[in-house]
């Protein structure tokens, strides 16, 4: 159940990447999709659901080079 509340909102940050950086390549960057998904499992861990999907939505984004 948790692993799908986490994938839920893994898909609402994973767009704001990919809007932001549409020709960029994730899986060329070591870890960053694992990081990305392991952040939202720990904000929903640590702060419960509402923060977590706050966090996916309005987190600042990493800028990618």
């Amino acid at each position: 159940m948790k692993r799908d509340l986490v994938d839920e909102l893994y898909k609402i940050a994973y767009k704001r990447y990919r809007e932001k950086y549409p020709n960029k390549d994730f899986a060329s960057i070591p870890n960053f999709l694992d990081s990305l998904w392991f952040s939202i499992e720990g904000e929903l861990n640590r702060n419960g659901y509402d923060a977590a999907r706050k966090y996916a939505e309005e987190a600042e984004l990493i800028v990618l080079r």
